[in-house]
C-alpha cells in the first residue's frame, strides 16, 4: 500500500477515491509516496515519492497528466501548491 492514493469524504468518513501504483520504478515495483498536495483549483493532485519522482494527477479520474523529472534520485519530502497558467495538460 505504499503507492496508493486514497481520498475520504471528511463529512461522511467514507472512502470516495482510490488508485494504486501511483509511483513505480523501472521494474514496475511500487515506490512509496512521501508527499502530496492539491493545485490551486483543487482539481489536480501533485504527488512526490521516495525515488525523486513528482506526478500531476487528474483528481477526478486518477489519470496521470504529467511526470516531472530532473529532481535526482532522492526522496521528495514536500510539494507546495503550484500555480500554472495556462494549463497545458
Amino acid at each position: 500500500d505504499s503507492s496508493v492514493v486514497r481520498v475520504w469524504d471528511l463529512n461522511t468518513g467514507k472512502a470516495v477515491f482510490r488508485f494504486t501504483n501511483a509511483h513505480t520504478n523501472k521494474k514496475g515495483e511500487a515506490v512509496k509516496i512521501s508527499t502530496m498536495c492539491f493545485d490551486q483549483t483543487n482539481r489536480r493532485l501533485i504527488t512526490g515519492a521516495h525515488d525523486g519522482s513528482v506526478k500531476v494527477w487528474n483528481f477526478s479520474t486518477g489519470q496521470c497528466l504529467r511526470e516531472l523529472t530532473g529532481f535526482g534520485g532522492g526522496e521528495v519530502t514536500a510539494v507546495c501548491q503550484m500555480h500554472v497558467t495556462p494549463y497545458d495538460y
